[in-house]
């Protein structure tokens, strides 16, 4: 169960790389409890995905899918925005 609710699986994976990718993260201290092995802590997922696709009440996010040339435009409501 994801607090910010259900949301395809690239999105947090999107979340996640650009976070990585950004180098402004500590991965290790922040996403991993020790506990769960190589799984990044939910509160974390749902944290990435607010700070890189949120707006408003929404998880707002453009995947690389074009549709007639375009990229398409992905809104995804959102049980709870932190």
């Amino acid at each position: 169960f994801s607090p910010i609710g259900h949301i395809p699986p690239f999105v947090p994976l999107a979340a996640v790389k650009n976070a990585y990718n950004s180098g402004d993260h500590d991965v290790c201290s922040e996403w991993f409890d020790g506990n769960s092995g190589c799984n990044i802590k939910i509160d974390k997922l749902d944290e990435l995905v607010i700070e890189y696709f949120g707006v408003g009440n929404q998880i707002k996010f453009q995947p690389p899918i074009l549709l007639d040339g375009v990229p398409s435009s992905t809104y995804y409501n959102s049980s709870m925005v932190a």
